[in-house]
């Protein structure tokens, strides 16, 4: 049976905004020292997809051994997406993604699943002009799991229906979970080590004719 649907991330996926994120999560810590600071954006880099608030309380009780209150985590996150947002907004698309997504937006049904927070990233699609091409954009504070599972049970979608494009192995493991086809898009500052996985793209370049033979 042909596929019906496909996932995206988005930061490095859609957008090549990775860099943008590492260095404001090594910005975000570096008043308590650069080897904090790196050792915080080793771990985003190696742990794409999980929210930005889950990653500050893990920085603070593994990195500084400190607690953070929960109020603490929102100064911090607000910071974060203040110090983002419009980078993101600015940054440049994936090659071949946007012809991608207006060729065939009709054709498939297509979502993005991102650790971004939805309210964000609901704003950044919009201010791309992009958020037409997609049912539905699910983010943050939910994760890609339960992302997965509402748009199966909504959309009626079997596994074999389905595609995950993502560049990390939280991506990969949330799409295995339900047994969806992975893609990986492997590029100079993905998140994680992708590089075994048996389906890879660089971008979208020629992506149809790609996905196509997944069919």
């Amino acid at each position: 049976m042909s596929f019906k649907a496909i996932i995206f991330d988005f930061d490095g996926v859609i957008v090549d905004s990775v860099r943008v994120k590492i260095q404001a999560f090594y910005d975000l810590y570096l008043p308590f020292g650069e080897t904090v600071a790196k050792q915080v954006a080793q771990y985003h880099q190696q742990n794409g997809g999980i929210s930005r608030f889950e990653k500050i309380r893990y920085f603070h009780k593994h990195l500084l051994k400190q607690t953070i209150s929960e109020e603490e985590v929102q100064t911090l996150a607000n910071r974060f997406s203040e110090s983002v947002k419009e980078k993101v907004i600015s940054a440049a698309f994936v090659a071949g993604v946007l012809d991608f997504l207006e060729k065939n937006y009709q054709k498939y049904l297509f979502f993005v699943s991102t650790g971004t927070p939805e309210v964000e990233i609901l704003e950044i699609t919009k201010a791309q002009k992009i958020d037409h091409y997609f049912k539905e954009i699910y983010g943050s504070p939910d994760r890609k799991i339960l992302h997965i599972e509402r748009i199966m049970q909504k959309y009626d979608l079997k596994a074999e229906d389905t595609v995950f494009i993502g560049d990390s192995p939280n991506d990969r493991d949330s799409a295995g979970h339900f047994g969806i086809r992975f893609i990986g898009r492997v590029a100079e500052n993905t998140e994680g080590d992708l590089s075994s996985e048996p389906l890879q793209i660089g971008d979208f370049v020629g992506f149809e004719a790609f996905i196509a033979k997944q069919n």
